[in-house]
């Protein structure tokens, strides 16, 4: 641990450009607003700055390209707010068998800084879509070091964004068991930022041919997407939206004595666990939280 403070402490000499530049993004914020300051100069770097091998911060500020917690801990140095690396101990870690291997589960590096009057935080400066002041679920309110001098012991935020899906929406049926479905699909969390990722990628003219056949499509067999609009898509403290209007030319399942719904969104679960029993525990290294709020409502010619 004392090899490890001593090459996490930064030396590098303040550029005078990049102090301007800092104070450019901090604006009017005073500088008793810490916490304020580091939120801006966080999105300022998610912005601009690409991933990339660099790992001095001065470069992959002028570069725009490299690592990010590099340059995010640079400008916060230009700023004058202290920043430092945290090792976190890892929840999901297999036990440690002894003192030597309990060093082992504390495997993720993190940034600490002290705010101030606005308490002390905790976030990764990786992923160009996390939110600010994002730690994964398994690192939170866990123990953690700080690699400055004494290597003191921390506790992280336990507090965070959860992790899962939302589906909200409704189902005008048909008699022939067709339906118009608006559906809102939420994205919260690690699985905002992997979504986020994936419409990033996604070139703007297969946008609804990708929602029809990579997310709506496993739920509602034959979909036409008719309208979709994407909400909070840079706004990255908040859920990922897509708010979608589609044609089902099939919700239900038309027999003699009417239209039978099978069940929406269900979840396989078997996916999980393919064995009938196990003789070793299963770790399932990711949470999964999915919430269902739909409403499918049959036309007055029916009764349920």
């Amino acid at each position: 641990i004392s090899r490890l403070v001593d090459a996490a402490s930064d030396e590098t000499p303040l550029d005078p450009r990049l102090h301007r530049r800092a104070l450019e993004i901090a604006g009017d914020v005073p500088k008793d607003k810490a916490l304020e300051r580091a939120r801006l100069v966080y999105k300022d770097i998610a912005l601009h700055v690409e991933d990339g091998r660099e790992s001095d911060g001065r470069r992959v500020m002028f570069g725009r390209s490299g690592s990010r917690q590099a340059a995010f801990q640079y400008m916060m140095r230009e700023l004058g707010v202290p920043v430092s690396l945290a090792l976190v101990k890892n929840k999901l870690a297999t036990p440690p068998l002894g003192k030597m291997s309990e060093v082992e589960s504390y495997d993720n590096l993190v940034v600490h800084f002290d705010a101030g009057a606005e308490g002390s935080r905790w976030l990764t400066v990786r992923d160009k879509f996390a939110p600010y002041e994002y730690l994964p679920a398994e690192l939170r309110g866990q123990p953690a070091i700080v690699l400055v001098a004494g290597a003191p012991r921390e506790t992280t935020s336990a507090s965070g964004a959860t992790d899962g899906i939302t589906f909200e929406g409704r189902a005008s049926l048909r008699p022939d068991g067709s339906a118009s479905v608006e559906l809102v699909e939420s994205f919260a969390g690690k699985v905002g930022i992997s979504m986020r990722n994936v419409l990033d990628k996604v070139p703007e003219a297969q946008l609804h041919d990708f929602v029809e056949q990579r997310l709506i499509g496993r739920n509602l067999p034959g979909a036409r997407v008719h309208d979709l609009k994407i909400l909070n898509k840079d706004e990255l403290g908040a859920p990922i939206m897509l708010q979608i209007h589609a044609e089902v030319p099939q919700l239900g399942r038309s027999q003699d004595r009417g239209v039978a719904l099978a069940p929406l969104f269900s979840l396989h679960l078997a996916q999980l666990a393919a064995l009938p029993e196990r003789q070793t525990p299963l770790l399932i290294a990711a949470s999964s939280h999915f919430e269902v709020r739909f409403e499918a409502a049959a036309p007055q010619s029916m009764k349920l």
